[in-house]
Parts: structure tokens; sequence; C-alpha cells
């Protein structure tokens, strides 16, 4: 297994770090989240106390995955792979400078910070459901309409209308 970190991002508000690695895992199968903790931990020297895995994603039939996670400690990286930092108070300034402006691409460029419902659900049911949770303010019906136009699993498809209710 052979794990690359492809991006970071500062999020300085919740004193971490969000982190997405790409994960070469031919022949195996795809690494549990545990596995992904253990060795993003042993080679950046960070406590595993300190690692959330968020998801690990494989689509069908590749050997390649991606994993999101927050690192709640210092670590080495590559500067070029550094996002920009994720805060609160320069995503509420945006929106006034597009008022003022009428600049479209800055708001192209905020949305694209949004969930991607289609992503979100193009997982197993468990994963879905996790993250779903892991989010602050889940919007339970555009989780639902992705997945009624993608898979339409009819047991997702009930949970996601019983939280719309």
């Amino acid at each position: 297994m052979n794990v690359q970190i492809s991006s970071v991002s500062d999020n300085p508000v919740m004193e971490r770090r969000e982190v997405e690695l790409e994960i070469d895992h031919a022949g195996e199968p795809t690494p549990e989240r545990e596995q992904v903790k253990e060795r993003f931990a042993a080679e950046h020297g960070v406590e595993e106390d300190e690692i959330d895995v968020k998801s690990v994603r494989t689509p069908f039939g590749s050997r390649m995955s991606v994993a999101k996670l927050k690192v709640h400690e210092q670590f080495e990286y590559r500067e070029d792979l550094e996002k920009e930092e994720t805060t609160d108070q320069a995503q509420s300034e945006e929106p006034e400078a597009e008022e003022q402006n009428g600049d479209s691409e800055e708001e192209d460029e905020t949305s694209s910070d949004d969930i991607d419902y289609d992503d979100l659900v193009s997982g197993t049911i468990s994963d879905a459901k996790e993250t779903l949770e892991d989010l602050d303010e889940p919007d339970y019906g555009a989780a639902l309409e992705a997945e009624q136009s993608n898979k339409d699993r009819v047991t997702f498809v009930e949970w996601l209308e019983e939280r719309v209710q």
C-alpha cells in the first residue's frame, strides 16, 4: 500500500489540518480506516488519537482510493500541497465582495467548497450515513435527491426521508 498526500488545508478555527490522501493498494482490498490512520501516524510522527479518518473511497474496480482525514496535530508536509486556509471569516467576507463587484467567478469558487452530495452517496450506505451525521448542518433533502438520481437504494432512501420530515 503506497500512500501519498494529495492536499492539505489548515483550518485554524477548528485547530486542525484537513488532509486528502491518494492510496495505491494494487492487489489488495480497499484499506480499512484504521489501517489508513496507523499508516499516516507512523509516516508522519502523529499520535493516532489525533487523527480522524472521515472517509476512504474507492471507485468500483479501481486500485486507487482517496482518504480524507482530520489531523489535530502539527506534522511535516510539502508546502506545495497546501490549499488556502479554511476560516469562517474568509467565507463570510466573500459574499459581500460578490454583491459589490457582481463577480460570478468568486461565487463559483465559494460554491466549490460546498458538499458534493452525489459523491457523498456514491459509497456505501454506512459511510454516507456516517458522513451526513458528522456534518454540522446536513442537507438531507439534497442527499435524498442525489441518492434517488443515482443508486436509489430503498433502505437508504427511507432513512433519508425520515430525516427530511
